[in-house]
C-alpha cells in the first residue's frame, strides 16, 4: 500500500504533462472534431463537391458519360486545352481533380472490354492539398468499370446474334446455288446478307451510349443506397463524436505512456531502489503497487477524455442509441489499456524523461496518422493500408467504424467491432510480454555488471 501511494503522488506531481497531454491535447482533439465536421451529423448528410475538370480529346458516348456522372458528384470546372492552362489548373489549384479522355479512348475501350483486357487508363491529375481529388479518381475507376461489365454483355449478345446471321447467309448462298441460279447470282444473295448482319450489328458509339447509360444508372442507384436512411430508426454515431474518438489514439498514448513511464522510472533510481532492496517489501508487493499507480493513472486519463466527449458532443449525441456510446468508450478503453502497456515497456527499458516524452509523440503521430485520425486509410494505397494492420490503431478506428454501422444490439452485428476489440487487446498483451522480457533481459545485464565489480574490487 505504501508503494501505491509513494507512485500515486509521485503522479500527481507531473502536472505539467498532465496538463499538456490529458488537458490541452483533449481540448485539442475537440477542436479538431467541430472543425472538421462543422457540426453535421451521420444522419444529416452534405456531400463534400470537388472542383474537376474533364478535357474531352475523344468525342465519343464514353467521354460525355465521364463528364455527365461526375458533374452530379463534383463542381465542374472549364480549363482550356492547352499545356499552359493544364499547368496552371493543378498547380494554383483551380481543381482538385483534372480528367483528360484520349483521343480514340471510346474505340480502344470496347475493344479491351469485349476481348477481356486491362482497360486503356484515363489520365487524371489530383491535387496534392486536398483529398477529394483522390475521391474523384475512385469514382471514376468505379464508372469506368461499370462501362465495361456492360459492354462485355453486350458484346456475348452481340456474338450470338452474328453468329446468327453468319449461319442464315450462308444457307441463302446455298440456297442460291442448289436453285440453279448462277455464281453472280449466289455471290449476290451472300453480299446482300452479310450488309444486313454489318446493318444489324451496333456499332461502337451506339454500344458505349448504351453501356454509359447503364452504368450511369448503376452508381445513381448506388450513391442514393449508400446514404439511404430509413425513418424510425436510430441514427448513428455523429461524425463529430467519432471523429474525437479517433484523434483520441494520440493523447491517449502521449498521456499514459509518458505518465507510466515517469512515475515508474522514479523507482528505478539506483538510490530508490538500494532503499526498496533493503527495506522489508517483496518484490511482488512492489510490482503490484507500481502496476496499480499504472492502471490508476492509464484510468484517470480515460475517463477524462471519455467525458469530455460526452460532456462537449451531448447535443449530437441526443438522437443516438446508448449502446453506440457505451461501446466506444469501451473501445477506448481497450486502446488505453495498449497505451498502459507502451508506457511499461518505456519504463522497463529504462527510458529518461525526455527519451519517454520523443518516444511517446512520436508513436502517437504514427499510429494516429495509420488509424486514420488525419485522412482515411482506404486513401492512402493498398501497400499503407496492409502496414496500417499491423497497428493497435488501426484495429480500435475499425472498431468505431463497425460500431456506427451496426444495425442492431446483437452478436451477429457486433461480432466485427468486438473482434477488432480483441485485436487491440492481443496487441497490449503482446507488448506487455516484450516489456516483461526487457525488463527481465536489464535485470540480468544490472546482475552480471554487478558481479564483474565485485570480483574486480576482490582482485584488487
Amino acid at each position: 500500500m505504501n508503494i501505491f501511494k509513494t507512485a500515486c503522488r509521485i503522479l500527481l506531481k507531473q502536472r505539467t504533462y498532465i496538463l499538456i497531454y490529458v488537458v490541452f491535447l483533449g481540448f485539442m482533439g475537440v477542436f479538431v472534431a467541430t472543425g472538421n465536421t462543422h457540426g453535421a451529423s451521420s444522419g444529416d448528410f452534405v456531400q463534400d463537391r470537388a472542383d474537376v475538370a474533364v478535357i474531352d480529346r475523344d468525342g465519343s458516348a464514353l467521354a460525355a458519360g465521364v463528364t455527365e456522372t461526375l458533374a452530379e458528384r463534383s463542381n465542374m470546372v472549364e480549363v482550356a486545352d492547352t499545356e499552359r492552362a493544364l499547368q496552371d489548373a493543378v498547380a494554383q489549384g483551380t481543381t482538385d481533380c483534372l480528367v483528360i479522355v484520349p483521343e480514340g479512348y471510346g474505340e480502344a475501350f470496347v475493344e479491351a472490354a469485349r476481348a477481356g483486357e486491362e482497360l486503356p487508363r484515363v489520365q487524371t491529375v489530383a491535387s496534392f492539398d486536398h483529398t477529394a481529388g483522390y475521391e474523384v479518381e475512385n469514382q471514376l475507376q468505379m464508372y469506368l468499370a461499370c462501362v465495361a461489365v456492360h459492354v462485355a454483355l453486350d458484346a456475348d449478345g452481340a456474338e450470338g446474334g452474328a453468329a446468327a446471321l453468319a449461319g442464315g447467309a450462308d444457307a441463302a448462298g446455298a440456297a442460291a446455288l442448289a436453285s440453279g441460279a448462277d455464281a453472280g447470282d449466289a455471290a449476290a444473295a451472300l453480299s446482300a446478307a452479310s450488309d444486313a448482319a454489318a446493318s444489324d450489328a451496333d456499332s461502337v458509339d451506339d454500344v458505349l451510349a448504351a453501356a454509359t447509360a447503364a452504368a450511369h444508372d448503376d452508381m445513381r442507384t448506388e450513391t442514393e443506397a449508400a446514404y439511404a436512411v430509413e425513418e424510425g430508426e436510430a441514427s448513428p454515431l455523429p461524425d463529430d463524436f467519432l471523429l474525437y474518438n479517433r484523434w483520441q489514439t494520440y493523447p491517449i498514448l502521449c498521456a499514459v505512456g509518458v505518465l507510466v513511464s515517469v512515475t515508474m522510472a522514479g523507482f528505478n533510481r539506483t538510490d530508490v531502489r538500494r532503499r526498496n532492496l533493503s527495506a522489508p517489501v517483496s518484490s511482488l508487493s512492489l510490482s503490484l503497487g507500481l502496476a496499480a499507480a499504472g492502471v490508476v493513472c492509464a484510468l484517470i486519463t480515460w475517463g477524462w477524455l471519455s467525458a469530455q466527449g460526452l460532456v462537449v458532443f451531448s447535443g449530437s449525441l441526443s438522437g443516438t442509441e446508448a449502446w453506440r456510446v457505451v461501446l466506444c468508450i469501451v473501445d477506448s478503453l481497450a486502446y488505453v489499456l495498449f497505451a498502459l502497456a507502451f508506457g511499461f515497456l518505456l519504463a522497463q527499458a529504462g527510458a529518461s524523461d525526455m527519451t519517454a516524452n520523443a518516444a511517446s509523440n512520436i508513436a502517437g503521430l504514427v499510429l494516429s496518422f495509420l488509424g486514420g485520425s488525419w485522412i482515411d486509410v482506404s486513401l492512402m494505397g493498398g501497400g499503407m493500408e496492409v502496414v496500417a494492420r499491423f497497428t493497435p490503431s488501426y484495429w480500435h478506428g475499425q472498431a468505431l467504424m463497425d460500431i456506427a454501422q451496426a444495425n442492431a444490439f446483437t452478436w451477429e452485428a457486433l461480432a466485427p467491432a468486438i473482434t477488432a476489440m480483441g485485436m487491440v487487446l492481443l496487441f497490449a498483451a503482446a507488448l506487455f510480454a516484450v516489456a516483461l522480457a526487457v525488463g527481465r533481459i536489464r535485470l540480468g545485464n544490472a546482475g552480471v555488471k554487478k558481479g564483474a565489480a565485485a570480483a574486480t574490487a576482490a582482485a584488487a
